[in-house]
């Protein structure tokens, strides 16, 4: 009855692991170990056109694309549109957010339902806000400096820089996995160790 009791433990600590290790996994299409955000410039509110960014994706699917964003003037009543063109310029996902959920000048996660089979291919990311104008909207920002920068637009103007953003991926994590069956294992052990103390 014992092993039984045990065995059902386990399971449920396996299962609950498994949960608590499908988390956000990011690439950073900046280089993150630069430190210096002075060096990054903003594109103001996108109030014409577009804010197009290349991506080419190394996980097997994808969630979002997170972005440094920033809100200007008043932007309640704007709101962010965003999709994912593949190389033929097909809608392969979209979504949309009120600038009232984002916090100024911190990473905002844009998510859309998972795209599978994405490896390696090429895809752009589009961004667009309704009711913006020059003063009042959401920006975003890139590097011009950047070791990773690349040819991106910016309401129709094409600059090189590589923008602060980073690809999402959710997914099953084996590391997060074994890190909390360790602390679990530690827990369990450390009770252990406190019982016959005081016992």
């Amino acid at each position: 009855m014992k092993n039984i009791k045990k065995i059902i433990i386990l399971l449920v600590v396996i299962v609950v692991a498994g949960i608590y290790s499908f988390v956000d996994n990011t690439e950073n299409i900046y280089d993150a170990s630069n430190e210096d955000t002075n060096r990054y410039v903003s594109t103001g509110p996108i109030y014409q056109g577009t804010f197009s960014i290349p991506i080419t994706p190394q996980e097997d699917s994808l969630d979002g694309v997170s972005l440094k964003s920033g809100i200007v003037g008043d932007a309640s009543n704007v709101i962010v549109e965003y999709s994912l063109l593949d190389s033929r310029g097909n809608v392969v996902a979209q979504g949309s957010v009120n600038a009232t959920d984002i916090e100024d000048r911190r990473q905002y996660k844009y998510s859309f339902d998972k795209v599978e089979d994405c490896q390696g291919k090429q895809y752009v990311f589009v961004i667009e806000e309704e009711n913006a104008d020059e003063t009042n909207g959401v920006t975003f920002y890139y590097d011009p400096q950047d070791s990773m920068r690349q040819e991106i637009e910016v309401m129709g103007n094409r600059v090189e820089g590589a923008v602060i953003a980073k690809m999402v991926t959710h997914r099953f994590d084996l590391k997060t996995f074994i890190i909390v069956l360790l602390f679990v294992a530690y827990l369990v052990g450390f009770t252990k160790i406190l019982y016959k103390l005081f016992k």
